[in-house]
């Protein structure tokens, strides 16, 4: 680790510290956002967690990935289902025993030392184990993290009123004035375009029960399996998964090698193939429950050719199966 690198993590750390002694969990709630609108006009939004007593950390979420993060609070997610739904960097404040090999590595050679609470650093991607942020986000992490201790500074002082339902408190640029502002603002997100596929015509042959069934095909077992380890971060396995809703049972569950598709179009594709060669060899369900839109507007050819009717509901039996399974129950 060179000068330059070195003083970047120390000066992240110790933005990180001074957030801990300004502690915005105890004015703001954990479904309450604050955005940051850089100069550029792209906006950042920043959950903070620890309303709640148990686990105190900041969440920063690009703006192209917020309406994922609000399925969390939408659906009531356990804290398993959660690692598919939150991206973005984080910022947590835990017992220095959680700390793992690698950082106490980098607080080694940074020098610092923590009695008991430490900062620890996570990136959260789709599709992978939260890890280590690697050095290329840690100037990303630390422009942020200025821009929200303004925010967090107003709340401290209280120079501004905390938002109201549909508001966000924001700190963004204006153009004319060549000064940044916060304030309280309609909370804003982009509209989410969704991918359809389109199946083949298809015929259903099996005999219809008054059953509805769970499917899950979009999402990651929150384990790592094996050694997808690479780069640091620990690659999660793709799930297919089909639950009788009405009678409380799982019927099905295949984990997914991703590396025999060329795409995700593809492989969303055979999971849709999947599933018609499952009613065909079972029944047909009464209605399909699936987890979010996402995963609805996937499925909307289908349904169209299957006349099947698709519902967006908590998807209970899989979940339950899936958090026991991973509890060792």
């Amino acid at each position: 680790m060179n000068l330059d690198e070195k003083k970047a993590w120390l000066e992240l750390y110790n933005l990180a510290d001074e957030a801990y002694e300004y502690s915005p969990w105890e004015y703001v709630k954990e479904d309450m956002f604050l955005s940051f609108i850089d100069e550029n006009d792209k906006m950042w939004y920043a959950s903070v967690l620890g309303n709640n007593k148990k686990f105190y950390g900041i969440l920063f979420i690009e703006e192209k990935d917020i309406n994922r993060y609000l399925n969390i609070y939408k659906n009531n997610y356990s804290n398993i289902q959660t690692f598919n739904y939150q991206v973005g960097l984080m910022v947590s404040f835990v017992d220095k025993k959680n700390l793992k090999d690698d950082e106490l590595h980098l607080l080694k050679e940074l020098g610092i030392n923590f009695s008991k609470i430490a900062i620890k650093f996570q990136k959260f991607e789709r599709g992978y184990m939260p890890y280590m942020i690697k050095f290329f986000d840690v100037l990303n992490f630390s422009y942020l993290f200025k821009n929200f201790m303004v925010i967090f500074k107003h709340l401290k002082n209280k120079n501004i009123l905390l938002p109201n339902d549909g508001e966000m408190l924001s700190r963004f640029y204006l153009k004319d004035e060549n000064l940044y502002k916060t304030a309280n603002i309609k909370f804003f997100k982009k509209e989410e375009i969704y991918d359809k596929v389109l199946v083949d015509d298809f015929k259903l042959i099996s005999k219809s029960k008054p059953i509805d069934i769970e499917f899950e095909f979009i999402n990651y077992l929150p384990i790592a399996i094996g050694n997808n380890y690479e780069d640091g971060k620990y690659k999660l396995d793709k799930f297919f998964a089909i639950a009788d809703a009405s009678n409380n049972k799982m019927l099905k569950i295949e984990i997914i090698d991703t590396s025999k598709y060329k795409n995700e179009l593809e492989y969303n594709k055979d999971a849709i193939n999947k599933l018609i060669e499952f009613i065909n060899n079972n029944f047909i369900p009464r209605r399909i429950i699936v987890r979010d839109l996402y995963s609805y507007n996937l499925l909307k050819d289908f349904e169209r050719i299957s006349k099947i009717e698709l519902k967006i509901d908590k998807i209970r039996v899989i979940d339950i199966f899936i958090d026991s399974f991973l509890k060792g129950k």
